[in-house]
């Protein structure tokens, strides 16, 4: 078997330096008992970019995204747009409660805000949540 780097997470304490990698972890804990068709609209802050080929990433506690080889059932999501300013996933259905990660790349200093997450239901986008404003810090 091919030898994989295991990122080690830790918590985001401070700034972060450009070239380093961000982990970012989303949870969507839905009201209803199962739902159907969900988008999830996480805004990119400016200065960090997604890192779009990460399924050679490992990161130590969270399962891959892809099982446990490159062509194993995408568990988390299942679809997912890389846009400039956002990135989006898409449920086919929701059972409950889920977590879900992906990484962005600090590539610009400066201080920059994340827009609130967004989710809901395509067919129904009156049935919505919104998450929170984060800030972070990116330095030479």
């Amino acid at each position: 078997s091919a030898e994989r780097f295991v990122y080690e997470p830790s918590p985001l304490t401070g700034p972060v330096k450009a070239g380093e990698l961000v982990l970012v972890t989303l949870s969507v804990r839905p009201e209803q008992d199962a739902l159907r068709y969900v988008v999830v609209e996480e805004p990119t802050p400016a200065g960090l970019v997604v890192v779009e080929n990460d399924d050679s990433f490992r990161i130590a506690g969270v399962r891959s995204r892809f099982g446990d080889d490159y062509y194993g059932w995408n568990y988390w999501f299942d679809g997912r747009e890389i846009r400039d300013r956002q990135v989006e996933f898409f449920f086919s259905y929701l059972s409950g409660p889920i977590t879900f990660t992906y990484v962005l790349r600090a590539e610009t200093p400066g201080r920059f805000t994340a827009l609130p997450t967004l989710a809901w239901m395509m067919y129904e986008p009156e049935v919505r949540g919104v998450g929170t404003v984060q800030t972070l810090q990116v330095r030479e």
